[in-house]
Formats: C-alpha cells, structure tokens, sequence
C-alpha cells in the first residue's frame, strides 16, 4: 500500500400559514388563511405562481415553518425593481419581533413578470478580464444586519417552476438510500503554475483525508493526466452523468469552468473538454439528486437570455436538488475557502438547510485565511473574499434540508491488531430497529491498494492510454479490503471481518439499514507490523 504524493414582503397571495409536528406528512393543496405577522419563510414570486407554489408551500408548513408568499406584482407594481424587492424583503426581517430566516425568490429575472437581481461590478483583480458585471441575488440577504438565506428557483416559466417544485418535495419526502452517505468530488487541472498547483493539490489531500468525515464515502474524480483519479479523457463528460445519476449527497467540482462548461484538458495534442451543458442536459437522477457546489468560475450564471451549466442542473426536472455557484470569474483562494467552509458546515457540523450551510461559510469567509496562499498572490485578499460573498448564489431553495444519514456509533475491541487478525467490534443505531448492516474495512483516501501503470504524454496509441487510465481508475478507487452483510437486530449489528494483511492505518465503515432510514458510522485502526 502507498500513498499519494500529493494531490457553494407585501401582500400574501392567499397561500395561507400554519406547522405541523409531521415532517413527513405528504404535501397537498394549502388552505387559505391569513399570513401570519412574523414569518420565518418568505416567497416572492409572480401571482401567476400560486398554484405551481403550492406543495412546495404546504410542505414547509407542515415542516413547522411560518410562511408568507407575495407577489412581485404588489412589491412592484410599477414594474421590476431590485430595490423594490429588497425594501420588501427589509421590512418583514427589521419589523419588531421578525423571525424571518429564508427568502425565497421563485422566478427568473427574465421572466413574465421578471424577479429581478442586483449587478455588482467587479474589482481590479479581475481587470484581465476586462470591464466586468455579474448577477447578484446577495443583497437581499440584508447581510450587513440579518444574514438572511437566499435562493432563486430560476425558473422561466410556471411549467419549469412547477417541475422544480415537483423535484424540491420529491427529495425531501423520498425513500432513504445508500446515496446518503456518498460524495461525489470532480477536480479539473489547477494550472496556476508548480508552486501554485502543488499548494492546491496538497490541500486538496487534506481535504479528502482530513475534513471529510469517513462517514461519507467520497467518489473522486480528477482530469489531470498523472492523476491515478484521472478517467478517459474523452467519456468524461459521461462518466459525470453516469455517476451523479447513482446518486449523492454532495457532488462538488473544483478547477476552471464557463458558463457553459467545465475546464478543458489537454492530452496527446487534443482539447478535451471535462463537462459541457450538453453532457449535464442528461442527468437523471431517480434517488438522491445531490446539492451541487460547483467552485469556479462562470457556471452559477444566471439572468442572461442563454442558460448556464449551473441553471441548467438546477431547472433539470431529475437533475441536483440545488447549485451553489459563481455567476462570473471567482478566484481560486476564496474558492477553496468556500470548500473547506462548506464541507465542515455540511458533513462534519450537519447544517440543517442549505441556506444555513451557505450563511454560515459566508459569515466565516472575511476571518479565514490560508497565510501560505495569500503568499503566492499579493492581491488585496480581504477585498476579494467580500465580493465573492456577491459573486456566489443559491439556484434552489435555501429552506432545502439536506437528507443526511443518521448518526450511528461504532466500537472496535480493539484499536492496533496483528497482521490477518480478525477486526471485531459492533455499531449500533438503536432508533433504526431490525434491518442489515453493510460493513467494510477499508484503505485511508490517500492510499493506493495497487500498483498503477505509467501513462506516456506524448508516445503512444491513445487509446491505450485510455484503458491504461479506466485500469488505474479502477485501482485508485478501489479502497474496499473486506466487506460483509449482516443482520441488524435493535439496532445493533456485530462487526467480525478478517483483518488487512499489509501494516498501515485502515476505517472500518458501516451502513445500517433499515425500511425507514439509513445511518452511516465509522472507526479507525491500525494493522502493526510484522515481528521479527
């Protein structure tokens, strides 16, 4: 075994407000009432909306949340007005005893009626780029005073509205699954030069075996050519589809992109490109849609006449319940603070909204700082990670809680064992009842179990270098040393698998399974050396 080396309010429209204890309950056509004086969940969207609205406003009721839905028509009669929508939005969040935490703007800005957004202009770090805007829905989170959520269902018709509406309440009241529990990790070539790109690709390390919890089983996969993650360069586009339509907690990507795609890799001479729109038009994803955090530039575009990978993903009927992304060119610091933020907001601290999730990094990102990185770049970084606060937005509804696993425990009898000694221990998730345990010993994520074949750049057959990289993908992924299935009982399933050969540090990890729910647990040990 050896390692690697290195590596996202006015009038009511009669909606109606109301909770309920039954968070599972089905939603179903709202009854009209009233809106309550204090919501904590405000919709605005266009009066035409109302019915499409419905299940998605019925299932936050019943969810406990006090909503109040106004149409932009009221807010702004007079016509589309961003500072219309945001005066609205003010008065419901500074008046007296306001509970208001999530604003949901359901509607395109080029829609009929529009819900418009702000335009941010952007600093002389990117002057490259030449005179440069970008959309912004950050301002209505009253940020210098109430650090509201914010989300747009960027829907252009109340067709595309309902059928996100449709995907919104379907993941929340869905079957659980194995899907759970996995995350799914997409990185392009850094290419900001060798001191830069060994800086990324060690912290990325640090990432996956440090802050990722071993709770989660994370899918990696990297387009550089001497990456043992690296996939053929020419199915990569379908081998994202492929494995998002397995579905997944989380799918994040990481690396260069445009509106209409991920970065392009290069190899053998050719131009391959790692994702277009075009790809991700057939995600299809029948369980588990993830949340897709998308850090990079350009692919969380919105309110442009042609539509972005990012709204793409988010309006696609069986595409990821949400994109966290960049409406315009986003600088690779603050990106990667935004990962290392929202990951431990989402895996390790279990945010329960997206919303919550994506305030929380927003609120830490001026205070954090990677001193190495700052180093190698002498811009104004304060400056920057404010307007990235901009630059990201919501393509979902920030209300959305995501569908962690349960939390389970595990003991092992013993932390160090002999080389081929039995692993043995138990998990226990009591509130799971009868059902199966599926348990694993596995590699940390950094290692290798195999040897990998070496990859010319420039001799050779390239479709040998194709199968040699589907070869060595199969290695590198390939963390699993034993597995068993198991009958769980009360809750409690026991843990007995014949233990690693090779010394090293290993996680046993396990998925409890029952008819209702799904918990995931895990617990590290080390196989010792042979004695001589």
């Amino acid at each position: 075994m050896r390692r690697l080396s290195g590596a996202i309010a006015s009038l009511a429209l009669g909606l109606g407000v109301g909770c309920s204890s039954d968070p599972g309950a089905k939603a179903g056509a709202p009854t009209a009432a009233a809106p309550q004086p204090h919501p904590d969940y405000l919709v605005i969207a266009p009066r035409s909306a109302a019915d499409e609205l419905a299940p998605l406003v019925e299932l936050r009721r019943r969810q406990g949340h006090d909503v109040l839905v106004s149409a932009i028509e009221d807010i702004a009669p007079a016509g589309p007005s961003s500072d219309a929508i945001r005066a609205a939005i003010a008065a419901v969040a500074d008046a007296p005893g306001s509970k208001l935490r999530f604003v949901l703007l359901a509607g395109h800005p080029l829609g009929a009626p529009a819900l418009p957004t702000f335009t941010h202009r952007q600093g002389d770090w990117a002057m490259g780029w030449g005179d440069v805007t970008f959309s912004s829905d950050h301002d209505y989170a009253l940020f210098e005073r109430h650090h509201l959520a914010v989300g747009r269902l960027p829907a252009r018709t109340d067709g595309e509205l309902a059928a996100m509406v449709d995907k919104l309440v379907r993941y929340e009241l869905g079957p659980p699954g194995a899907w759970q529990k996995r995350v799914m990790v997409v990185g392009g070539p850094a290419d900001f030069g060798p001191v830069a790109d060994a800086l990324i690709e060690w912290q990325a390390t640090t990432l996956l075996d440090q802050v990722l919890p071993y709770d989660y089983d994370v899918n990696v996969l990297f387009a550089k050519p001497d990456s043992p993650y690296a996939y053929r360069f020419d199915k990569l586009g379908q081998k994202i589809v492929d494995d998002m339509n397995q579905g997944a907690l989380l799918a994040v990507y990481a690396g260069h992109g445009n509106p209409e795609s991920f970065d392009t890799v290069y190899f053998r001479g050719y131009r391959f490109p790692i994702g277009t729109m075009y790809d991700l038009e057939d995600v299809d994803v029948r369980a588990g849609a993830p949340f897709f955090i998308s850090l990079t530039c350009h692919t969380g575009a919105f309110g442009r006449a042609r539509r972005s990978l990012g709204e793409t993903l988010a309006t696609n009927p069986n595409g990821p319940v949400a994109v966290f992304g960049s409406s315009e060119v986003s600088h690779p610091y603050p990106n990667f603070l935004y990962a290392e933020t929202l990951l431990e907001n989402l895996l390790e601290k279990r945010a329960s909204t997206l919303g919550e999730a994506i305030v929380m990094a927003k609120r830490a990102m001026p205070e954090k700082r990677i001193l190495a990185a700052e180093l190698l770049d002498f811009a104004d970084h304060d400056a920057i990670k404010e307007e990235h606060l901009a630059l990201y937005n919501l393509l979902g509804d920030p209300a959305t809680r995501l569908r962690y696993p349960a939390h389970a425990t595990t003991t092992l009898d013993s932390a160090l064992v002999p080389p081929n000694a039995r692993v043995t221990g138990n998990a226990r998730a009591a509130e799971l009842g009868d059902g199966e345990a599926t348990i694993t010993i596995e590699t940390e994520r950094s290692a290798l179990r195999g040897e990998l074949e070496t990859i010319s750049r420039e001799s050779g057959p390239i479709f040998q270098a194709f199968e040699t990289m589907v070869k060595n993908y199969a290695i590198a992924a390939d963390k699993v040393v034993a597995r068993r299935i198991v009958p769980m009982k009360a809750g409690l399933a026991p843990i007995e698998l014949e233990g690693p050969t090779a010394p090293g540090r290993y996680v046993v990890k396990v998925l409890l399974s029952s008819e209702g729910a799904v918990a995931s647990t895990h617990a590290r040990f080390e196989v010792a050396p042979r004695a001589d």
